[in-house]
């Protein structure tokens, strides 16, 4: 922040190797990508917590580079052996210490988290409410969207995970008075 006089560590939560390529977001300075030699990660709160944003990638890839195109705002990725990828920019922060608020959900369980293929997700509710359940990727797109409505008593439901990419993903639970998100990781 000073030009190099001073210099903070932010690299806490990124995997311990080599980074090659560092990019920030020039309409969201917050947002932070680094490539290094398992893939590309992001912070969005100036690397204070990191996430992975392999999507698309192989599982582990060599991270040269890592540019902008102004035009569709995508990220690309040079690799070693691998070609060019490229994915879209987050446009809005992951915010994964979001607290929960009195939503009347008791008890709310995911299991196995993290796991290899499906989550089993399991509450109960005491009041009669209206429900919108989500589950986002890394890049805020859906991926599963069900509405609940006039729910009262256990909700359990079993999702599969076997098409999507390895990675961490988002439990939104959203009621007219607050949601709750909680943190997936795909393994």
């Amino acid at each position: 922040k000073d030009r190099g006089n001073n210099w903070i560590d932010i690299g806490i939560g990124l995997p311990d190797v080599p980074t090659s390529a560092v990019f920030i977001d020039p309409i969201f300075p917050s947002h932070i990508y680094v490539g290094n030699d398992i893939g590309v990660f992001v912070s969005t709160d100036e690397g204070a917590s990191w996430h992975d944003f392999r999507a698309g990638l192989p599982e582990v890839v060599s991270v040269l580079d890592l540019t902008i195109s102004v035009v569709n705002r995508k990220l690309r990725a040079a690799t070693h052996g691998n070609g060019v990828f490229q994915v879209k920019l987050l446009e809005e922060p992951i915010n994964v210490n979001i607290s929960e608020i009195d939503l009347d959900i008791d008890d709310l369980q995911i299991f196995p988290n993290p796991s290899k293929d499906f989550f089993n997700i399991k509450f109960n509710t005491v009041v009669k409410n209206d429900f919108k359940m989500s589950i986002i990727n890394s890049v805020g797109e859906s991926i599963f969207v069900e509405n609940i409505q006039n729910h009262i008593g256990e909700y359990h439901n079993s999702i599969s995970f076997k098409k999507n990419p390895k990675g961490i993903y988002f439990l939104v639970i959203q009621t007219k008075d607050g949601k709750v998100k909680k943190k997936l990781i795909l393994q």
